[in-house]
């Protein structure tokens, strides 16, 4: 584990954008980021009408 001046070093800041800002890797993260937030929204949606709607109680 790298301690935290050694985070900042200019290989470290080479290694790692070399990892993370390709186009192909931000075009996953973003594609990955907009399927998280449709199953959270959809979750939430369902918690809502479970719990907390008030038009639906019998």
């Amino acid at each position: 584990m790298k301690n935290f001046p050694g985070m900042f070093t200019p290989e470290a800041i080479d290694e790692m954008s070399a990892i993370y800002y390709n186009p192909k890797t931000v075009i996953i993260m973003i594609i990955v980021t907009g399927i998280f937030a449709l199953i959270g929204a959809s979750i939430g949606l369902g918690i809502y009408k479970k719990f907390f709607n008030k038009k639906n109680k019998k």
